[in-house]
């Protein structure tokens, strides 16, 4: 029975320091978790003032990749294609400027998000998924540079993996 209280001791005390601990780092990431919900706020309410307000200027770095998988198949969808850069360069406006004039319903989930930071740098990495209409219209991971500024923490960054939904594809 001693043997048992024991165990049920170290199971209990490991618990409640793991979960210290997680709470404890997700404090301290609060206003980097603030940037996350904001970025995803700002898309789904086509907020164009907000989302910008979140980068440290207009012309931030702004890099998609495509997919192998999706340059492929735009490339037997049409020969055209085969001119499409593999990298795509653009901005936080024309980004929010789309999602703004789309009509549909859009969104971004954010999964196995990493955050690593002093007091005046971070980096933040995840697997994002973005919606039009409940269906997943691309998908990919995104990296995200972002520095404190005066003004709070800003983006300073923005790159991201795209792979385009098959089935969307089709549809283009």
């Amino acid at each position: 029975m001693k043997t048992f209280y024991t165990i049920f001791l170290i199971i209990g005390l490991t618990t409640t320091s793991l979960y210290s601990y997680a709470s404890t780092k997700h404090e301290r990431n609060a206003d980097i978790w603030n940037i996350i919900a904001s970025f995803k706020q700002a898309i789904a309410g086509k907020d164009k003032e907000k989302f910008l307000s979140l980068f440290v200027e207009e012309e931030v770095s702004w890099i998609g990749v495509i997919s192998d998988q999706t340059r492929q198949q735009l490339i037997e969808k049409n020969k055209k294609f085969e001119q499409q850069p593999k990298v795509i360069h653009s901005t936080p406006e024309n980004f929010i400027d789309d999602i703004v004039k789309n009509p549909a319903s859009l969104r971004e989930t954010f999964d196995n998000v990493e955050i690593v930071r002093d007091n005046d740098v971070a980096s933040v990495v995840f697997d994002y998924v973005f919606y039009q209409n409940d269906t997943k219209r691309n998908w990919g991971q995104e990296s995200w540079l972002l520095i404190n500024t005066t003004k709070g923490w800003k983006i300073h960054a923005v790159n991201f993996s795209h792979t385009l939904n098959p089935v969307v594809l089709e549809k283009l």
